[in-house]
């Protein structure tokens, strides 16, 4: 990656979370939500999974493995929006 430009490491987190009240529900509820960042040249941070090591955040410019739970969460694709609190009601119901 370090021969391409940050401009051609742009990539993004999506994740759609589909809540049904039973399995005929007519209307579920569906949240979606969108993190976008840049492909980093090298890993950094010991946080996360996956591909967090090399997923950079552009308005903190580190890692998401290098950002507390609490910080990822704020900025992430499961965090923000209607997405991110459908996601934590139901996560705090478990």
């Amino acid at each position: 990656m370090q021969d391409f430009p940050a401009e051609d490491r742009k990539c993004y987190f999506v994740c759609v979370l589909v809540f049904m009240r039973f399995s005929s529900d007519p209307a579920p509820l569906i949240a979606e939500g969108c993190w976008e960042g840049l492909i980093g040249n090298k890993s950094a941070g010991q946080n996360g999974f996956g591909y967090d090591p090399i997923f950079i955040e552009p308005q903190s410019g580190k890692t998401a493995a290098q950002l507390s739970p609490k910080t990822k969460m704020s900025y992430s694709h499961r965090g923000k929006g209607p997405f991110g609190n459908l996601y934590k009601s139901l996560a705090l119901k478990q």
